[in-house]
This record gives C-alpha cells, sequence and structure tokens, in this order.
C-alpha cells in the first residue's frame, strides 16, 4: 500500500514552474465564455423560438456552458501540485472585488446625479458566489489533496466515476423528473432539501476539483488524442443542443436541465477542452500577461457590463435612442424574479437592486 501510496503521490517541488501558455489561453477564452454565458442568461427569451438568432444563441450557450467548470479543473490540475496556500491570495481577491464594486457604484451615482452612501456601504458585502465558493476551495484543497494521495490510480478511478454518478447522473434525473412532472420533487437531490442549485455549489466545485487532479494523477490528458477529443466535443455540442431545445416544451420554472453544472455532458465537456489545450504547446509572454488580468476581467463585466451599461441601455430604450433588445431582456428579467417568488414589477428605479 506504502509503493501505491508513492507511486501516485504528486511531488511539490518549491520552485515555480513555468507558466504553459496554451493553459493561459484556455483561461482566457473561459473569461469570455463567461461573458457569453451572462449575456445568454438577460437575453434568453429575447430571440424568438425557430429562428436564427434563437439557434445561434443556444449552440453558444453549449459550447461556453463548461466555462465554470474549467477554471475549477484548471485549479485543480495545478494546486494538486503543493498543499502551500498563501491567505492574502484570498483577501487580495476579495478587496479586489470590492474595489471594483464600488468604482462602478460610485459612476453609477454620479451617473444618477448625486453619491448613494446607502449603496456604497451595501456593496462592501462581497456576494459574489464564485469568489466565496473558490476562496472555501482554495482554503480546504490542501486536505483533499492529502486525501488523494492515499489513493491509487484504480481507486481514484472509481471515486471519480462515483462522484459523476451521484452528484452528477442522479440530480439530472432529479431535475428531468422535475420538467416532466410539472413540480419540484424536495428532498431528492445528493445536494440538498431544495435540489442542486444548478451546480452553484461548493459540492461541485468541489468534484471538479478532484477531476483536474485526477486528469493529473492519472495522465487522462495522455490517454487520449486529438481526434477523440474533436469527435467527443461535437457529439456533446449536438446532444447540448438537442436537449436544451427539449427544455423548451418540458423545462420547470425556467430551468434548463441540459445547462446545469453538474450535468454529466458539460463536466465531459470541461474535461475534453482542457485535455485540447494541453495538447496546445506554445510559450507567449502577452499571453501569460493578458491572461493574469482574466479574473479580473470578470469582476469588470459582473459590475459594469451587466449592471451599469445594461441600465443605461435600458434607459435608451425608454425614450432617447429607441433601441429594442433591452426592453425584451428587460422582460427576461421581469420573468426571473417571478421564478424566485418576487411578486413585483421590474421599474427602471429599482433594477439595480435587483442585481
Amino acid at each position: 500500500m506504502v509503493e501505491k501510496i508513492k507511486k501516485n503521490t504528486i511531488s511539490r517541488p518549491e520552485s515555480k514552474a513555468p507558466r504553459e501558455s496554451g493553459i493561459e489561453l484556455l483561461r482566457i477564452l473561459s473569461a469570455v465564455m463567461v461573458v457569453t454565458l451572462h449575456f445568454n442568461s438577460i437575453c434568453f427569451n429575447s430571440a424568438q423560438h425557430g429562428t436564427l438568432n434563437y439557434g445561434v444563441m443556444m449552440m453558444s450557450e453549449a459550447v461556453c456552458i463548461c466555462a465554470v467548470n474549467l477554471f475549477i479543473i484548471i485549479s485543480g490540475y495545478f494546486m494538486c501540485k503543493t498543499n502551500t496556500r498563501n491567505i492574502m491570495k484570498i483577501i487580495e481577491l476579495v478587496c479586489l472585488m470590492l474595489v471594483i464594486r464600488e468604482a462602478v457604484c460610485i459612476i453609477q451615482s454620479m451617473y444618477n446625479g448625486g453619491i448613494n452612501i446607502r449603496e456604497l456601504i451595501v456593496n462592501l458585502i462581497p456576494n459574489d458566489y464564485f469568489v466565496i465558493l473558490y476562496c472555501v476551495l482554495f482554503l480546504i484543497s490542501p486536505y483533499i489533496n492529502r486525501l488523494l494521495d492515499l489513493l491509487d490510480e484504480k481507486e481514484l478511478n472509481r471515486l471519480v466515476f462515483r462522484l459523476v454518478v451521484i452528484f452528477g447522473i442522479w440530480n439530472v434525473l432529479v431535475q428531468l423528473l422535475n420538467e416532466f412532472t410539472g413540480r419540484e420533487w424536495l428532498g431528492l437531490s445528493t445536494v440538498g432539501y431544495e435540489g442542486s442549485e444548478r451546480g452553484f455549489t461548493i459540492v461541485n466545485f468541489i468534484v471538479m476539483y478532484i477531476v483536474g487532479s485526477w486528469i493529473r494523477r492519472n495522465h487522462i490528458d495522455e490517454k487520449i488524442n486529438i481526434k477523440q477529443i474533436i469527435i467527443g466535443l461535437i457529439f456533446i455540442y449536438l446532444c447540448l443542443f438537442g436537449w436544451s431545445l427539449g427544455n423548451d416544451y418540458f423545462s420547470q420554472f425556467g430551468i434548463r436541465s441540459a445547462w446545469c453544472y453538474y450535468n454529466p455532458l458539460v463536466q465531459a465537456e470541461a474535461v475534453l477542452v482542457f485535455c485540447l489545450f494541453r495538447k496546445i504547446k506554445f510559450k507567449s509572454k502577452s499571453i501569460n500577461y493578458i491572461a493574469g488580468s482574466a479574473f479580473t476581467c470578470y469582476l469588470i463585466h459582473t459590475n459594469i457590463l451587466l449592471r451599469f451599461l445594461l441600465v443605461w441601455l435600458l434607459e435608451w430604450q425608454s425614450g432617447r435612442f429607441g433601441f429594442f433588445l433591452p426592453e425584451k431582456c428587460l422582460d427576461s428579467w421581469e420573468k426571473k424574479q417571478r421564478i424566485c417568488g418576487i411578486e413585483k414589477t421590474i421599474r427602471l428605479e429599482s433594477f439595480m437592486s435587483l442585481l
């Protein structure tokens, strides 16, 4: 058993390995994918069903839906090399988020004619699910690494398989049951009483972290070739596209099981995309430099693009320029708020408080 542990344990060198530009490029593309997903979520009901625009939006969703899982897989792949964690990175991350939020709030207040002190204070609450969950994963990941060190290759394969079945396949089946029966079955999910929350949970983060570590420890990226990866991705894209069309008729509460992060197809898509970029070998200082700002771009777009710019476009629609898209985007937001149980009409004055 000791020999198995030594064989499967990854050395943890003190020297910092050079950054791989292929993976850094993937970080950049993942950030672009997240922006695409957020735009789609706002304008999901703006395109008419059966039109070219609707088909393009569905396909872009199928291609980009793996973005969050990709970020976590990248972390699992590289962070399993070391059990040292710098707490200052978490503090810097949260501070960066708060600085961006405060800056956007000040700009918005000036645009509206005055500084809103209450809004400035409220924005100091770091209510960003990805930042919070990633910080938690960052803190507990050394203990996950130590537990995985105890497993040999076959045992790690069994663990990943069971995690996918328990937290992926089972929860997708529960969601499909919800959609087919037209009601929400509480207490069936393996994540929580009220369901699996589309994968926006620490459970999915831990599963994908272990998958990233599994890829590295068992050399999964070396065992499949580019042809297999391309064929697999095309198959998954088509399956997710067709699945999403089926959701148009059976979707419960507007939630689409095709786009849940715990969907095994979405998880497999993330694994294949990561393995594809692992095979892209090149060095670029520019790519590496830009990739360092990928997470900052995520924070900026969630605060500026979806918070300030969208409201400006809504005002654009309301009288001065006659732009057609934001009105449909607002309809989509109204539906989402009704889904969450908020029984009130969204007006421009209250829109920012709901973001």
